[in-house]
């Protein structure tokens, strides 16, 4: 995973945050200042004051409705890109098992050669339980990749923004 990659998307989720607080800010001081000025309305006209409260109400609590859902498009498009980075991580676990397990295999023909000389059978016996290890590697850094796929998930949904 690239540092600067997962340090714009945490940048990118602290923006949307504080951009749905200053909504929500903002909402209310434009609610507050509309109920002053209802209050003075209602002085010569209580139905028109009344109407104005109830369009400062649906004002506020649309624009941060608003902002709550861009807020979780952007969550949404942050996650995705997590969880992208995570599987490049996971395969990139499993590739790099892979080529390590390629770069022996020659070494590994020469010993299996020598040994084959001496003791076929034994040569026989480590040559399975070679790639026995190979193969059991190249699982676990599968399953490596899976478990940080899985917990990065549960992060991903533990965090989400909630409405």
């Amino acid at each position: 995973m690239r540092s600067g990659s997962a340090d714009r998307l945490t940048t990118l989720q602290r923006a949307a945050t504080s951009f749905v607080e200053s909504t929500r800010r903002a909402s209310e001081s434009r609610r507050h200042e509309l109920e002053r000025i209802a209050a003075l309305l209602a002085q010569t006209d209580e139905a028109a004051a009344e109407r104005l409260r109830a369009s400062a109400e649906a004002g506020a609590t649309e624009a941060v409705r608003r902002a709550e859902e861009q807020a979780e498009e952007v969550s949404r498009v942050a996650a995705s890109r997590v969880v992208a980075m995570v599987a490049g991580y996971a395969a990139t676990l499993a590739a790099e098992t892979r080529r390590e397990n390629e770069s022996r295999a020659e070494r590994q023909g020469e010993l299996i050669g020598g040994i084959a000389r001496v003791h076929a059978p034994a040569a026989r016996a480590i040559q399975e339980a070679i790639a026995e290890a190979d193969s059991a590697r190249l699982i676990t850094a599968v399953r490596q990749g899976e478990e940080i796929a899985t917990a990065a998930s549960a992060a991903i949904r533990k965090q989400a923004p909630r409405g």
